[in-house]
Order: structure tokens, then sequence, then C-alpha cells
């Protein structure tokens, strides 16, 4: 209000920038694309081109919220672009690994991954550890689709040391949740279950709208226990119906289909499957 009185438009476009970046983690799909385009307004009648690059990066966020991984690639693209412009590297470092996730998101994985370890590089060189982290991230994503489960490892513990460094409690969940499913893949359930576990506590004391449904996936993949992998499919389903990041409706969906059928449930897994193709179209 204080912003709008005096007309201080750069002021006003950092702050809706800043709400949209709060409303990510809460899953407010429509306030974080609200936000975003408000400040990419206020930004462009300032003319501040960092301000700006910043506006069209949460856009990309925003689209990747809502599960339009092609359309927030476009606009990950366009920020990096104008910020390599105007010389604008710490904006342009944070939304390189982004870049990278919708790329693979969108089925690029080959490019995905080339984009996701340049990031890594970028932000290294530039001391970005939140981009960082979330450039691990990327990375593994790529390198576990392609099965290189080696290659995937070296990306987890040092996304965990950024996550700790940051005191990011929701990162360190994410990288435990990564760890997990290395440690599924290589039939150390024990080791599995008590990193998914750990990912759920976190997830559950940080809101799980972020990447709840992603935990209870894996955790319906690693349990032996049949009520444990019921309740954790039918969490993860409510979570989805009272709305939640997109990444959850993907990946819960893949991780579910593959508990139904590693367990002969041909109904359920069509039905997880059906879900998913409802919510990608």
């Amino acid at each position: 209000a204080a912003a709008v009185a005096q007309g201080l438009l750069r002021e006003q476009a950092r702050i809706h920038f800043l709400r949209g970046n709060l409303c990510f983690p809460r899953a407010d799909s429509d306030g974080c694309v609200r936000e975003h385009q408000r400040s990419l307004a206020l930004a462009r009648l300032a003319r501040d081109s960092e301000l700006e690059a910043a506006a069209l990066g949460g856009l990309g966020d925003a689209e990747y919220m809502r599960g339009r991984m092609m359309s927030a690639h476009d606009a990950f693209s366009r920020c990096i672009r104008l910020s390599q412009r105007h010389g604008l590297a710490r904006v342009e470092v944070a939304n390189l690994p982004m870049r990278a996730i919708t790329a693979w998101f969108a089925g690029k994985t080959a490019e995905g991954l080339e984009g996701a370890l340049a990031s890594v590089d970028a932000a290294r060189k530039v001391g970005h550890r939140r981009a960082l982290a979330i450039a691990h991230h990327a990375a593994y994503h790529c390198l576990h689709d392609l099965a290189q489960w080696q290659r995937a490892a070296e990306h987890v513990e040092p996304a965990l040391q950024c996550a700790r460094e940051l005191k990011a409690r929701r990162f360190e969940g994410e990288a435990l949740s990564l760890r997990a499913e290395l440690h599924r893949v290589a039939g150390r359930r024990r080791e599995a279950q008590h990193d998914i576990e750990a990912a759920l506590a976190i997830s559950r004391e940080t809101g799980m709208a972020y990447l709840g449904a992603c935990y209870l996936g894996t955790l319906a993949r690693v349990t032996d226990d049949t009520v444990v992998f019921e309740q954790a499919l039918a969490e993860g389903d409510a979570l989805l119906a009272a709305g939640a990041v997109s990444h959850n409706y993907y990946l819960f969906r893949r991780d579910a289909i593959d508990a139904c059928l590693e367990r002969g449930l041909w109904q359920m897994a069509a039905d997880h499957a059906a879900a998913l193709d409802a919510y990608a179209s």
C-alpha cells in the first residue's frame, strides 16, 4: 500500500514477485500466475531489465506449478536470454536449472541433462547454492530416467549438502527422497524406507503441497507392508485432490502405477494411468 501510494514502481514489482514466490510452495497456482504477471507489467513500466527478467522466471515457476511444462520452459528461456543480454548473471544462474527440469518434463531428457550439468557448473562459479541444489536435482532426474544410477547418485549428496548449508528443509527432504529411490533400485529397501520416512517427516513439517505426494509414491514402492502401501496411495490421492505443485501429479502417478503393477493390481494401475492422462491433457 505504501509503495502504491508513493508511485514506487520498482518496489511494487519486487513485492508482487515475492508474493508470487510465496504462492509456489503453498500450491496457490492462481496466485502465483497473478502476482508474477503483475510484477512483469510493473517491471516493464519501470523499464527495469533485472526486475523484468526475474518476473519472467517467476512466470516460468507459475506455469511449472500448474503443469504446463512447455510454457514454463519458454518463460525460463526468455528470462535467461534477457539476463544474458543485460549481464544479469545471478538471475540467469537462478533460472538455468528450471529450464533444464522443464526440458526433462517435456520429454527432452538429453537436452535437460546437458542444461542441468551446465547449470551445476554455472551455480558453482558464482556461489549460488540454491541454484546449485536445484541443478543437482535436475541432473539426477535426467540420469535416473537414463538408468545411469551411479552418475545419478553423484548428484544426491551434493544436493543434500547444499540444502543443509542453506538450512532449506524442503530441499533436504527432496534430496533424501532421491537417495531413497536409489536405495530402492539397488535393493536396499530398509535404507530406502528410512530415507523416505525422513523426507515425509520434513514434508509434514514444512507443507505437504510441495512434494508430499511424490514422497508417498516412493513409499508405496519401497514398503513391504500392505497397509502402509494402501495408506500411502490413499493419502497421495487426497493431496492431489486438495491441490499441489504439478510435479506431484506427474511423479506420484508414475510411482503409483509402478507400485500397483509390481503387486499385480491391474485395475488400480489403470486408474492411476487414467488420472495421469486426465491431468496431463
